[in-house]
């Protein structure tokens, strides 16, 4: 199920479901599987590549060549598990330019907004950089992931940022919604 969350700059940004919070027990089937990608699960990442290969077959990008970037761990130098596996498998079908690197990073560890962290946009903006450092990726479009939107600010921050860059953002996608249980 692909959610359209909202429009922020002009660029799309989509969950490919809802995610509802909880332990590893989850019961909700799509919560479990952004979960398990999180781990680095294979069968979890291969369910979302054939989601995100569905939406790029209708925006017709398998011809069109593309960069990457993810919206990088709260912990600075950590990678998420599941999105390297991921790339290199989307990049089997579509062009991506850079399936094993990232255009962001986290310049310091901030506190995970699931833990109480705050999920502003500026706590974002704080903490995340581009690596853009010439003019080769300037003009060039981009999708941006994450792997789960609240509030959809990190997702934004990103946006900013790469946007500040000249980079073109196509959209953005997370694996997961938030949805509270009632």
């Amino acid at each position: 199920m692909v959610i359209k969350v909202e429009i922020y700059r002009q660029v799309p940004i989509i969950a490919l479901g809802y995610y509802v919070p909880g332990d590893k027990n989850i019961k909700d089937a799509h919560s479990q599987l952004v979960y398990s990608f999180k781990q680095g699960d294979m069968e979890a990442i291969n369910h979302f590549v054939g989601l995100t290969r569905e939406i790029f077959m209708i925006a017709e990008m398998d011809e069109m060549p593309f960069l990457v970037a993810t919206i990088p761990s709260s912990t600075a130098g950590k990678p998420h598990k599941g999105f390297p596996e991921y790339f290199k498998k989307l990049a089997e079908g579509f062009p991506i330019k850079n399936p094993t690197s990232n255009l962001l990073y986290r310049t310091k560890s901030k506190q995970a907004a699931h833990l109480g962290g705050s999920r502003s946009k500026s706590a974002q903006v704080a903490t995340l950089c581009t690596r853009v450092t010439n003019s080769k990726v300037e003009g060039q479009p981009v999708i941006l992931f994450d792997d789960i939107t609240t509030t959809g600010n990190s997702l934004k921050a990103g946006i900013d940022l790469l946007l500040n860059d000249k980079i073109i953002v196509q959209t953005a996608i997370a694996m997961g919604q938030t949805k509270r249980n009632p």
